[in-house]
Order: C-alpha cells, then structure tokens, then sequence
C-alpha cells in the first residue's frame, strides 16, 4: 500500500510540472518550452522501458557463509544482485521469506539495494536462529523502480538457501539400567514384527502376494485349500527406542491459551514466527529428545529412534555421534505430524507387543491420558517431557 501511494505521489507530481510546462509554453510560444515539453514526455518511455530491459537482465543470489550455527548465534547471510548492463537504479526491493522449515511459518522480509552498472553490490546481512530446524532463506521476488518513479515493475525469484540451527544438548542422566518392565522385558524386538529370527515363528497366516516362498508352511497348507505362511520373528535384543512426537497442531488449545504462550514467547524467546507458543514448544521437545540420544551414544548404548514424518512412522539405528549428527539433518528436512494422532497412537496401534523399553518425547500437554507408562521414570526440560513406555 505505501508502495502505490509513493508512486502515485510521483504521477501527481509528474503531471503537475507537466501542466506547469504546457501552460507556460501556452502563452509565451516559446520553442525551448516546447522541446523541454518533448523531453519531458518522451521521459516516461524511457524510463519506463530501461528498467524494464534492466529487470531482465539482473541475476540474484544469496548464500550462507556455513552449514549450521548454534541458537542465538550469529551468521552472515549474502544477497547479491549482479548487474551486467550499463543502466543504473536508485533501488532494487527484495523481498525474502525467512522460515523454520521443521515447524515455522515465514515471515517477510524487505531489502532496498542501491544498483550501479557494470557491476555486482553484495549486501551482508547478520541473522540468528532461536529454535531448532533448517533456516531457510528465499527470495521470491524483486521490485524495480523506473527513474522517475511513476511505475514499479516486479520479477519472481525463486532463490534459496538454508542454514542448520544446531540444538542446545541439555545435561542430561538416563537411568537406562530400568528399561523395559514386567515378565519377559527387559528383551524387546525391533519394531518390524516380521523377521527372519527362525528360532520363534510369531504367526501362521495365510499366504500374502510379496511373500518369501520359502516362508511357506508346506505341510501345514498340504491340509488347507490355501498356502499357509509362517511370521519369524526378528532377533531379540537389549536396545533401546526412543519415540519422538512433535505434532504441529495446536488446535485443541483455546484462545485465552494461544495468548498466553505468545506473551510467554515473546517475553523469553523474542519475536517469534508463529505466536501461538508451538515452536518454543516443539523446540523443547526437540532439544531433549536429541540430548538424551547423545547422552546413550556416549555411554555406549545402542538404540532405535522412531518418528513421525507427515503420516509416516520413520526408524533409525543410531550408535554413534556420528549417526546422532545425521539423524538430526534427517530430521530437520521432514515434516512434523500434521494430524491429531500422536505418534504414541501409531506406535501403540501398529507394535503393541513392543513398547518395552520405549521411551516417549512430547509435550508435557501432549502427553496421552491413561497411556501406559511411568510417571516416576520420566525427565522433563521446559514445556517437554520424556517417559517410560
């Protein structure tokens, strides 16, 4: 709005020296006030068309001088605007969305940059990243005023770069020794049911297209009208899974809530992107989640990680800090559970005999009612809380 006010101040402006110019050579007749009036007129093709052919030529770029940074830690970002023709311009508007692309919402941004010819003008800009994610930085498009003013001529970009905001590792202690409870726990199964483990047979069913013919129950199906296929089960083991929920939805939260957490956000977080209090929130989740995995990769401890990327139950075998670096970029280029299902409800609905030794991240006001886990095995941090399944 405050762009098409300025260029309709500039039309008005235009148009009233126009008429300064035409009057005036209306009574004196004069031939310098009629070629200033040429000039004048012809001013505005000119104009108009040099940036037009500017706007086409023009290559933007921008980068990041580092692939990841810790929270509230600063880095430069460059935007440059290359210039391989002769015309000039007062100023080239970019405008850039900046978002959390895990759990954000962009925010625009707009950048004036002033053009010379036959060259390039780098602009540095210092930014800070206050939740965990990918960074991510995209100019979608540039503005170019003409010189004098009376048109803005627009071009979609679409350039990007991006930018890891590590997480902060809490101090953390896991008493895994307590893993697991009840008869026959302390040993759990991965979270595939079927295996090739043909020590325990799990199930005998009836034969599926994709199924290993050497799976076939043959005896068994010589006495039925259909093959019958025998479910091995995977080896059993002594790991650990860790189950990350990081719904994005907030929408079983009132409104007198959702203000609530923005004046938290605000007063401990700074300017947020989304005001309704869900990425300092998830931010917590996450930052416990891959403290506790580094805490067990350190003491030697070999896990299962599970987590819910859009409506698909992910796993991940991590034992080293190695794998705990690349389980995080994982992460951070998925997409956080959309829906109201927890990923508690897809892990109890898809293994129910194997939540031993599973350990729960969420919310603290996402933890399910009546789940069955133990309150007095648990850790929180923030607004987030991990407990024994």
């Amino acid at each position: 709005m405050q762009k098409k006010i300025i260029v309709i101040g500039n039309w008005i402006s235009y148009l009233f020296f126009l008429g300064v110019w035409l009057t005036a050579y209306i009574f004196y007749q004069a031939y310098e006030l009629l070629a200033l009036l040429v000039v004048m007129l012809a001013l505005v093709p000119v104009s108009i068309g040099a940036v037009y052919y500017l706007r086409r030529k023009l290559q933007i770029s921008c980068s990041v001088r580092r692939k990841q940074a810790e929270k509230d830690q600063s880095f430069l970002v460059d935007f440059v605007v290359n210039n391989p023709t002769i015309l000039v311009s007062r100023n080239v508007i970019l405008t850039v969305d900046v978002e959390n692309t895990l759990v954000g919402e962009p925010q625009r941004q707009y950048m004036v940059i002033p053009l010379k010819a036959k060259g390039e003008k780098k602009v540095c800009v210092e930014c800070k990243g206050i939740y965990c994610g990918m960074m991510q930085f995209h100019v979608v498009q540039c503005e170019l005023r003409d010189w004098l003013g009376l048109t803005l001529l627009k071009r979609e970009i679409n350039v990007k770069t991006d930018i890891a905001i590590m997480p902060n590792v809490k101090s953390v202690n896991i008493d895994y020794e307590h893993m697991g409870r009840g008869e026959g726990e302390q040993e759990r199964r991965t979270l595939s049911q079927k295996g090739d483990d043909v020590s325990e047979i799990t199930q005998i069913r009836e034969y599926e297209p994709g199924d290993r013919l050497q799976n076939i129950h043959w005896k068994l199906s010589s006495k039925s009208e259909s093959f019958l296929v025998k479910d091995y089960s995977m080896p059993v083991n002594h790991e650990i899974t860790l189950l990350l929920d990081f719904r994005k939805t907030d929408d079983k939260y009132g409104e007198k809530e959702q203000l609530k957490t923005a004046r938290h956000s605000r007063a401990d977080r700074g300017n947020s992107v989304d005001n309704t209090g869900k990425l300092w929130k998830l931010d917590d989740v996450l930052e416990l989640f891959f403290s506790v995995i580094l805490f067990l990769c350190q003491e030697g401890q070999e896990m299962y990680v599970c987590w819910v990327n859009g409506e698909e139950l992910e796993e991940a075998h991590i034992s080293s800090k190695e794998q705990w670096m690349s389980l995080i970029f994982k992460i951070y280029e998925g997409k956080p559970n959309q829906g109201e299902i927890s990923a508690y409800d897809y892990y109890s609905r898809l293994y129910a005999q194997s939540l031993g030794n599973t350990m729960y991240f969420c919310r603290k006001d996402a933890l399910p009612q009546g789940g069955e886990y133990e309150q007095e095995m648990q850790i929180e941090a923030g607004e987030a809380v991990a407990v024994w399944l």
